[in-house]
């Protein structure tokens, strides 16, 4: 069994730093792709690390890049599914001292037990920082899958949904797996079976991303649906301008051909949202729409996303809302009118999620935009 471990664990390794070096060289432009590599790095250390004498500085080293696994794992899930690339988002003062804390806890934790001499194994601070780091540890975890899940309905790109569930909810549920058996072990050494059956899944985990990431035809852009680049700035560096409602993203020409059918849904579409302003309705789902079409809902997923552009179905109904909204808070003649009686009627349920919709939209709030008199220059 050692030596199917020992192949296993060596398989995995390659492969790992295989990914890690296709990230280096076609995705180090991206977010993602540099968070990604975080991961990947962290779980090449994870892999060797059986085979390193204890103790020494390379040991530490490794069990600080396994350590940080997690922290990048949640960060990659934001960047990914919360399109920074696209929108040119960059980690914050909170993603950064939310990592720097984690760090800290987890590596006084190892260190705690394993190097200072004072403080025996037995020791309740030993303890304390343990289950402490692995709480926290924990929480990362539910967070990233939060992300993975908290926008699936709303999510229009198909390769991404797919994603949600093969890889990255898949991983998630992996890596909180491996922190209750690890709690379990309670810092005793693992059974060579359970190890061997550990590396197994790990390195089945690895053959698909290999397989999302290694084709070429670019899996990773194609799920952001951005064109290939290689080079030290992002791809994108502000966020989406529509100009009219509807507009879509550049490169809608690449989409596939409309058939018959799909062009009389098409026109059906635009004109429940145009004419009949359906998007008014505050509790439209992409499910209700295409109930109310007669459109199968994966199609009319395909239909907002290769036809019109659109990556999320909220962003596709903000796109009308906040149109007519921005018109008639600049409408002289709805002056006295209430932002919160403008935001319920064009769909918003409630004030907040308008009010945060707008400023993301135009950079200002609907209160300042009304009193601003280039408001109806830029609606």
């Amino acid at each position: 069994m050692s030596e199917l471990f020992l192949f296993v664990r060596g398989a995995g390794f390659g492969l790992a730093a295989l990914l890690c070096i296709k990230l280096w060289m076609d995705y180090r432009a991206l977010w993602v792709g540099r968070l990604l590599l975080g991961v990947l790095l962290g779980l090449s250390a994870y892999l060797v690390l059986p085979f390193v004498d204890s103790g020494t500085p390379i040991k530490h080293l490794l069990v600080v890049a396994a350590l940080a696994v997690t922290p990048w794992f949640w960060l990659f899930t934001l960047a990914l599914f919360r399109d920074w690339d696209r929108l040119g988002v960059v980690p914050g003062v909170v993603h950064v001292a939310v990592v720097a804390a984690f760090m800290l806890l987890a590596i006084t934790s190892y260190w705690s037990g394993r190097v200072d001499p004072v403080l025996a194994p037995e020791s309740p601070l030993v303890w304390a920082l343990f289950y402490s780091s692995y709480l926290f540890r924990v929480a990362l975890l539910v967070l990233a899958l939060a992300v993975v899940i908290g926008e699936w309905q709303q999510d229009l790109v198909e390769s991404r949904r797919r994603l949600r569930t093969m890889l990255v909810a898949g991983g998630g549920a992996y890596m909180l797996a491996t922190i209750c058996a690890e709690l379990l072990l309670a810092g005793r050494e693992a059974p060579l079976a359970l190890e061997l059956w550990h590396s197994l899944v790990l390195l089945l985990i690895l053959l698909l991303v290999s397989l999302w990431l290694l084709p070429r035809d670019n899996g990773l852009l194609a799920t952001l649906d951005l064109p290939p680049v290689v080079g030290p700035s992002p791809p994108v560096a502000g966020p989406q301008t529509e100009t009219s409602r509807g507009a879509g993203w550049p490169g809608r020409d690449g989409a596939p051909a409309l058939s018959v059918t799909e062009q009389a849904w098409l026109e059906a579409l635009r004109d429940f949202m145009d004419s009949q302003q359906g998007y008014h309705q505050s509790e439209l789902t992409i499910r209700r729409l295409g109930e109310q079409l007669g459109i199968p809902e994966h199609r009319l997923r395909r239909l907002i996303n290769q036809h019109l552009g659109h990556r999320n179905f909220s962003d596709y109904l903000n796109s009308y809302r906040l149109a007519e909204a921005a018109a008639r808070l600049a409408d002289p003649a709805q002056q006295e009118l209430p932002v919160l009686t403008i935001a319920l009627g064009v769909g918003y349920a409630s004030l907040t999620p308008f009010n945060r919709a707008f400023k993301a939209r135009f950079g200002q709030t609907p209160s300042a935009w009304r009193s601003d008199p280039r408001a109806d220059e830029g609606g």
